[in-house]
């Protein structure tokens, strides 16, 4: 049974973007198209010792580190995150640097200013497609904001168009779309910014579904993350 979040993400579940205006209003885009694979590292540097009082063992400790993401993927023409990175490909200094913000499945994230480095262009056999690699590197402390609770979505749930159904209707900002989910029993409020198993819904369409039943109804946003929530548990009178 789909459940509205999940407690084993999947990689693709999680977000990295880039800030293609960085120094202005943060413009962010997301690396997705295209991308088979982002790796991070802490590259943790460690100071190993052996003091007299281990008696010849030693013992380590992290004093320093750089987190770096090395991505990889195939070249997309029309995707705005590679051609943010292959238009700066022969810059230099600034014209390098931008800022990154990575988004976990459950609605955690951290933000950093960040160095693009290492632009292995797009390249490979003959029949193959063009592939490409590159660094993303953090420069200093990221600032890490924990995951929070949705707000509420303002939605009114009532009968369907058609037998056996219902529906809710709501107004989503600007770019935004909703979705739902029927359960047996309550979940717990998603996080803002989390990754949810939903279906694709259009306000005021029909649901087959039986009293009893709970309505998740989540709004989300153009990267298909959690922007609010509610929850309603069906009654004979929100089904037609």
């Amino acid at each position: 049974m789909r459940k509205l979040t999940c407690t084993i993400p999947l990689n693709y579940q999680g977000m990295v973007e880039l800030d293609t205006n960085f120094g202005g209003t943060s413009n962010w885009v997301k690396l997705a198209a295209g991308i088979t694979g982002i790796i991070p590292a802490n590259n943790d540097s460690v100071d190993q010792k052996q003091y007299i009082d281990g008696q010849g063992f030693g013992s380590s400790d992290v004093i320093g580190m750089q987190i770096t993401l090395a991505v990889a993927g195939d070249r997309f023409l029309t995707d705005a995150a590679q051609n943010f990175i292959f238009d700066n490909q022969y810059e230099i200094g600034c014209g390098r640097k931008t800022q990154c913000r990575i988004t976990e499945a459950e609605g955690k994230f951290k933000v950093c200013g960040c160095t693009i480095a290492n632009i292995v262009p797009p390249s490979g056999e003959s029949a193959n497609k063009k592939a490409f690699t590159f660094e993303i590197h953090f420069n200093g402390r990221p600032t890490f904001s924990p995951a929070t609770s949705a707000p509420a979505l303002t939605s009114t749930v009532a009968d369907g168009s058609v037998s056996g159904s219902t529906s809710f209707t709501a107004t989503p900002k600007s770019g935004n779309t909703f979705g739902y989910l029927l359960t047996a029993s309550a979940p717990t409020t998603p996080n803002l910014l989390a990754y949810v198993n939903v279906y694709a819904y259009t306000s005021g369409d029909p649901i087959a579904a039986a009293v009893g039943q709970i309505l998740n109804m989540v709004e989300l946003d153009i990267n298909k993350r959690v922007a609010k929530y509610a929850k309603a548990t069906l009654t004979g009178d929100d089904i037609t």
